[in-house]
């Protein structure tokens, strides 16, 4: 069985006056009755909507230990929970609560310590990759930092990561989406601002670094259902 909660905010408007525009989170709809109720003492007509962009989803199977995740709208929501049931009727469980845990950034990490150092090419993957990262924000920079503590603290060989000589790669964001919300959009996006100042082969190199990166994560999917209790980590 899986339900829906819309957890996202409660948005207070007044027509033409944006300024006194505010929000409040899903679990005060007191404040929210309180701050209408100044409104109207002042004169206006302030009218409630609550946003759809953070929706609770609970699925319960017998004899399997409940999930529970946030999605980013109703639609999505939905779409998965047909997904899910659609599984159960193969016999299929798949606990997506776990992966929605886990971001593109942290596996792209886990493929720079466990397959990276075997492929030949290994220095220079290792480059685009903390490039890659660097440039997807400050988590991706944490990251990156945090990669390096972990390769000196095993005695692997630490790339002196100057980056500042290069192109800096655009639209990375959603690397530190959950796994299941990244979308073929995300890379197209990637893939059209980098045409803009880089060469096609160039491009095309960089998306076969994504499909090997994307084929691994499906191997560590695969392999961490079958176990007991499986983890990303």
């Amino acid at each position: 069985m899986a339900t829906l909660e819309n957890r996202s905010r409660f948005r207070v408007t007044v027509r033409n006056r944006e300024d006194l525009t505010r929000e409040f989170p899903f679990n005060a709809p007191a404040r929210v009755a309180s701050h209408m109720a100044e409104l109207r003492a002042q004169g206006f007509k302030p009218a409630v909507t609550q946003l759809e962009d953070t929706i609770l989803v609970r699925v319960r199977q017998k004899g399997r230990a409940p999930q529970t995740f946030t999605l980013p709208s109703v639609e999505t929501a939905e779409k998965l929970i047909r997904k899910i049931e659609e599984e159960r009727g193969r016999g299929l469980y798949v606990d997506y609560a776990r992966s929605h845990k886990v971001t593109v950034a942290q596996l792209m990490v886990r493929y720079l310590k466990e397959k990276v150092p075997k492929l030949k090419s290994a220095d220079m993957l290792t480059y685009k990759l903390e490039a890659m990262l660097m440039d997807s924000g400050p988590h991706g920079k944490a990251l990156v930092e945090e990669f390096k503590d972990w390769q000196k603290a095993h005695g692997r060989r630490v790339h002196p990561g100057s980056f500042q000589m290069r192109t800096t790669y655009g639209s990375l964001e959603w690397l530190h989406k959950p796994l299941p919300e990244v979308t073929t959009d995300d890379l197209n996006d990637f893939i059209e601002e980098r045409l803009q100042d880089s060469e096609p082969a160039t491009v095309d190199r960089e998306v076969d670094i994504f499909s090997a990166l994307f084929t691994f994560i499906l191997d560590v999917w695969k392999y961490r259902k079958r176990l007991p209790n499986p983890s990303f980590q």
